[in-house]
């Protein structure tokens, strides 16, 4: 299966299938044992390989429920699609936003073509999938992705039929009143392509969910994206690395040989061809160690000695430099603010509200500051109406007062230059408010009644205030965040610095 796409299927979107196959406690160990099913937190982004994927669509397609993929569909909320749906959702009209679907089709479905045409006064959507004759339990899966993309014009339009009917590829199915069921409208079996026939008199009604500033923003988050997603022929090598040292084993040899040797090219090769697509084996091999440490150690609590030792390092200690490092602080504190964050409530996708496309560059450098700097200003506008939707009027004026500071034309939030010129914080209150609305998003009305009930205090108060409240400041909890998306730790540092030396009122 060389030739097939890179699916990048997260575990933690297949937890539904233990509800599904709770009725088959045979068939649910079968996937487990066999094709890498297993139970994980919602903040775990452990991956199957397409090879998984396509077993388990067959093995669940043998044993008579041949539409799972396209029940996991019908299940996703709003907030899956890495961004997506909010992206067309916020678009002023349904044509704007498939124009935006085709457009950036490269990004977000690189294994596919993605089409728009009028026949004889009929409006067609089509996916035609790059795979030559893929195999069934792909098919499947594709499947799956067609009743997603349903739900997704559904978004835009809740309250209209958008589509007529569609074709699937997929072979005659057993039950094929099922997947009519769960997408809602007539399908065709063994199409040559996947397909719907929309309603053209809906192109340009206006969407309910258009927001300009939104749509702004997660347009510049996609267009930062193409910096480091080259078309799919390129894609290539660079996601079989990922994937090879994200699925090795504990205490593997990750050097540069034993890893070219895997993937079939010498060391010159892989350096080389790395190297067109823009990045380069260590830079790869150091974002991976870094996000696996996070994960291990901050996350779920292993010990720095035995990460060390699965990620190639001396021992804890050289661990722990490379941590402060990277996150300007050490494990053990970011563990410690993790576990009282985690006590504000459930942490599902904690580290990313809007689900926003999630990539660490190969290498760092401005584009990187530009990226992370795209994520929080999404974060801010996407997230900040329900705080003023619920009358919390301090929070309200906090976010209010950051999105003015983000508006400004050309605003660089994280300096780049040498290491050893003094780091200035261009309005470090901005990017605290990216703090306290995950502090809300935990805490809840908690978080938002408490803040209200505040005199008025200059920012070390505020901030003190908070740790006796809440265990961590809004300083503290977007400084998590912020090492969570990989910015640079002398920037942390100077981050948490900042905010502590800045004196005056809240808002204004």
């Amino acid at each position: 299966m060389n030739d097939l796409p890179d699916l990048m299927v997260e575990l933690r979107q297949l937890q539904p299938l233990y509800v599904l196959l709770s009725p088959h406690p045979a068939l649910r160990a079968e996937l487990e044992q066999c094709w890498g099913l297993e139970r994980v937190a919602p903040n775990d982004a452990r991956r199957l390989s397409t090879e998984q994927v396509v077993g388990m669509n067959e093995c669940l397609l043998a044993h008579g429920l041949p539409h799972v993929p396209a029940e996991l569909a019908s299940r996703v909320d709003d907030n899956a699609g890495e961004g997506l749906l909010y992206f067309a959702r916020s678009c002023a009209s349904l044509r704007e936003a498939l124009a935006e679907l085709l457009w950036r089709q490269s990004d977000w479905l690189p294994w596919a073509v993605l089409s728009l045409s009028e026949e004889g006064g009929e409006l067609y959507l089509r996916m035609r999938p790059r795979a030559a004759a893929p195999p069934l339990g792909l098919l499947v899966y594709w499947e799956g992705t067609w009743a997603w993309m349903l739900g997704l014009l559904r978004v835009c339009l809740p309250a209209e039929s958008v589509a007529l009917d569609a074709a699937v590829m997929t072979p005659d199915s057993p039950c094929p009143g099922q997947l009519a069921a769960l997408m809602g409208l007539p399908v065709r079996f063994g199409a040559p392509c996947f397909e719907m026939r929309l309603r053209p008199e809906l192109l340009d009604v206006p969407l309910p969910g258009a927001n300009p500033a939104l749509r702004q923003t997660l347009s510049v988050c996609f267009d930062l994206l193409e910096l480091y997603l080259p078309s799919p022929s390129r894609m290539r090598l660079r996601a079989q690395v990922r994937i090879f040292l994200r699925q090795a084993a504990h205490g593997a040899d990750l050097g540069l040989e034993p890893v070219a040797q895997q993937l079939g090219r010498s060391p010159a090769s892989l350096r080389r061809q790395l190297q067109a697509e823009g990045c380069s084996f260590s830079a790869m091999l150091q974002a991976h160690r870094q996000s696996q440490a996070f994960e291990g150690v901050v996350e779920q609590g292993q010990s720095p000695e035995l990460m060390a030792s699965q990620l190639g390092y001396a021992g804890a200690p050289a661990l722990t430099r490379a941590a402060r490092k990277w996150w300007g602080a050490g494990p053990q504190q970011l563990r410690e603010d993790f576990l009282r964050l985690q006590a504000l409530g459930g942490l599902s996708d904690w580290a990313c509200p809007l689900r926003l496309p999630s990539l660490i560059p190969a290498e760092p450098g401005p584009d990187m500051a530009a990226l992370v700097y795209a994520f929080g200003t999404a974060c801010l506008k996407g997230l900040a109406a329900p705080a003023e939707q619920a009358a919390t009027q301090g929070l309200a004026q906090d976010l209010r007062a950051a999105r003015t500071w983000l508006r400004r034309a050309r605003h660089e939030p994280w300096p780049v230059g040498p290491a050893t010129e003094p780091v200035h914080m261009a309005d470090p209150q901005a990017w605290a408010a990216l703090g306290a609305r995950l502090l809300w998003r935990l805490a809840g009305r908690d978080y938002a009644a408490w803040l209200e009930r505040q005199p008025a205090a200059s920012w070390p108060q505020l901030l003190e205030r908070e740790r006796a409240q809440f265990g961590l400041s809004r300083v503290d909890a977007a400084a998590l965040l912020l090492a969570r998306w990989g910015l640079p730790g002398t920037q942390l540092e100077a981050f948490r610095a900042q905010q502590l030396r800045a004196a005056g009122p809240l808002s204004s």
